[in-house]
């Protein structure tokens, strides 16, 4: 059974995760099983290969955003688990 309630002012646990709290209202996780912190490049990195696949042109794509190989091991790395 999942509990909702505050552990600091801007951030509240539902079960495992911790949420917190965009202007608007909107929740958004930020830490607990399951989530992983990627910085923005991972993040593109991750899009792309959600978009293209592991292919010659994902690469291509990364070279030209300027995507490390550091920043690419970890999208690859969050593709797999799933």
């Amino acid at each position: 059974m999942s509990s909702l309630g505050p552990v600091s002012a801007l951030t509240n646990m539902v079960g495992e995760r911790y949420y917190e709290m965009h202007e608007g209202g909107r929740l958004y996780p930020v830490q607990g099983p399951g989530f992983v912190l990627l910085d923005r490049g991972a993040f593109r990195a991750l899009c792309i290969l959600n978009s293209l696949g592991d292919t010659s042109a994902a690469e291509l794509m990364f070279d030209r955003q300027g995507i490390g190989e550091e920043q690419r091991r970890a999208a690859r790395n969050v593709r797999g688990q799933r």
